[in-house]
Formats: C-alpha cells, sequence, structure tokens
C-alpha cells in the first residue's frame, strides 16, 4: 500500500489486514508514536514512514554502532543501506552489542520492538537512553561503566536484567 504524500494519520484500520506486508508512509501525517504503535501490533508489515528522519540518524551513528548493527543484520552490506534496510533494522526484537565499543546507547531510542538487549563489554556509563525503549524485557550489560541504576525505574516492562560494573 502506497500513501505517500497523502494526509493520512491514522492506519490503525489496517491491523485486521493479514495479506499486508508493506506501507509507504513517508511524507504523511501520521505521527511517530502512531507508526510506532502500529509496528509493535503489526510486527510482520514493513512501515516505511520518516525516512529523512531515518537516513538522518543513520548518517549521524558513529562507526563503531554502523558495524554493530551491520553484525546484527547481515543485510546491510556497505555504509548506506536502503530505507527498507534500516526500518528492517530498527524493528528487530533483539539486539546483541556484546564488545561493539560502543560509548553510548543513545541510538537505542530508534528501536521500536526492541525486548531483548545485550550491551555488554562496552565503556556505557548512562542508562537514560534505554528508558524510552517501552518495549525492553530482557536487558544484559555485563563489565560495563553503569553506577547509575535510576534510568531503571522507568523501563517498566523489565522483568529480567543483568547488570553489573567494572570500575
Amino acid at each position: 500500500m502506497d500513501i505517500t504524500g497523502s494526509q493520512v494519520a491514522d492506519i490503525s484500520s489496517l491491523d485486521s489486514l493479514t495479506v499486508l506486508k508493506k506501507i509507504l508512509a513517508d511524507e504523511t501525517q501520521l505521527s511517530p508514536l502512531a507508526a510506532d504503535v502500529f509496528i509493535r501490533k503489526n510486527p510482520e508489515v514493513l512501515l516505511i514512514h520518516h525516512v529523512k528522519d531515518l537516513e538522518s540518524w543513520w548518517a549521524g551513528l558513529s562507526s563503531e554502532w554502523k558495524a554493530a548493527l551491520k553484525r546484527n543484520n547481515p543485510i546491510i552490506t556497505d555504509d548506506n543501506p536502503g530505507i527498507e534496510t534500516l526500518t528492517q533494522t530498527i524493528t528487530v526484537t533483539e539486539l546483541n552489542l556484546d564488545s561493539a565499543q560502543l560509548e553510548n546507547l543513545t541510538p537505542i531510542t530508534r528501536f521500536v520492538n526492541l525486548s531483548t538487549l545485550n550491551f555488554s563489554n562496552n565503556p556505557i556509563a548512562d542508562l537514560l537512553p534505554l528508558s524510552e525503549v517501552k518495549t525492553l524485557v530482557h536487558l544484559v550489560g555485563k563489565n560495563t561503566q553503569v553506577a547509575d541504576l535510576s534510568a531503571s525505574q522507568k523501563m517498566t516492562c523489565l522483568n529480567l536484567w543483568t547488570l553489573n560494573s567494572v570500575r
């Protein structure tokens, strides 16, 4: 389905279409929140929206983040993945960032379906970006620099987590 450039702001009526595989919804009135809700309800549908924002997000990633995402999604074969590949990447449910040499978790806020995250063996100290990931259930962060767990209070779905720090 292609609704690109339309005034559509609500696609919730498409929830029951079991044969729908892709919606092109760039430059519509669909809010990021409405898109996230639709994606969570319909993980089998590839929703392409806010293309410029997603491309800008990718361009702003560090080389370490790009390398980690390439490891997690072998479809990414170069530094200029297509918009469908980027969309598939940010809708994964599991992400393994173990030993990726990442200094922060800020890019994680784009992952709308993420339920399992391993960020072990990275010099990460701040968990605040994780508080924006409303779907996170399982978190592993061994051998990090995390000293403040106050951000975890906002992680209401989290039910299994393993954290320990090296100082």
